[in-house]
């Protein structure tokens, strides 16, 4: 009897060793000690047939994207408006026509406008201005004149004042995710080019050790004039899960111990007159 037992267990043992080994695998990625990307690909897979299984369908009216498609990038003469990136003075005309024509509550720019706009010739014809024209009184008068009309980002700040209007902007460089693992090094590696809006939280509401929140070292925000007078602005880092598509989309990213709200979460307060956010975290 006690024989037969043993080969019995012997035979078995395989299939148990095989299941154990199963089980620690499971665990390990269940406790991200590591990614088994097959079982990724699955919690995606199943992911997408929930929601279409149990989101409500169809389209919310109240919502609106402006696409910056091939459409509007052909030249103006085939009813676009060229290529990109568009004169910011048409910017502030889009603003005017979406808010005074549609009555729109709230606009938002997934685009960061990191760099001034010259398209108008200003600094071709400042060059003029202080070179071979500088004692021309009359061009230099005139120029002057025209200044304010030339000034495209002083037009598009114009546009956006008294108007809930969110800028967006972008999170470079991972400290946690740097490629060199270190957080120095990634630190010197970031790009901090443009300003951020004010921070909606800082590390007394939501200190560093009880948050899964990504943090970053470097980021490419917007020109002062227009952060100055746009409403808020936030940022648009995606999440992309391992067969490339964007799922999720962060509340919340941290740069210099600051908690930063996504550029969703910022229309959102700004469509509700800036509500402050409050957080309950979970035991």
């Amino acid at each position: 009897m006690a024989t037969s037992r043993f080969t019995a267990l012997r035979r078995a043992a395989p299939r148990l060793v095989l299941g154990a080994l199963i089980i620690v695998a499971f665990l390990g990625h269940a406790a991200s000690l590591y990614r088994l990307p097959f079982l990724e690909s699955m919690e995606v897979a199943l992911y997408d047939a929930r929601l279409r299984w149990t989101a409500p369908g169809g389209v919310d009216p109240r919502i609106v994207i402006v696409d910056i498609d091939e459409a509007s990038l052909r030249e103006r003469e085939a009813g676009g408006e060229g290529r990109w990136p568009w004169p910011r003075d048409r910017l502030a005309v889009l603003l005017d026509r979406l808010f005074d024509e549609y009555g729109v509550a709230v606009v938002g720019f997934d685009v960061v406008f990191a760099e001034r706009d010259e398209s108008s010739g200003v600094r071709n014809l400042d060059a003029l201005a202080a070179g071979p024209l500088k004692d021309n009184r009359a061009y230099v008068s005139e120029l002057e004149r025209l200044r304010p009309e030339l000034d495209f980002d002083g037009r598009f700040a114009e546009a956006m004042i008294d108007r809930p209007v969110v800028l967006g902007y972008t999170f470079n460089i991972a400290a946690n995710v740097a490629p060199s693992n270190s957080a120095a090094s990634a630190a010197e590696e970031a790009l901090r080019k443009g300003g951020l809006s004010a921070p909606l939280l800082d590390t007394e509401a939501l200190p560093l050790s009880a948050s899964a929140v990504q943090r970053w070292t470097g980021y490419t925000g917007n020109l002062e004039v227009l952060n100055v007078a746009a409403t808020g602005a936030g940022f648009f880092n995606p999440v992309v899960d391992v067969d490339g598509a964007v799922r999720r989309l962060p509340m919340l990213a941290e740069l210099d111990g600051n908690y930063y709200e996504s550029l969703p979460l910022a229309m959102v307060r700004a469509l509700t007159g800036g509500e402050p956010v409050s957080l309950e975290l979970g035991e």
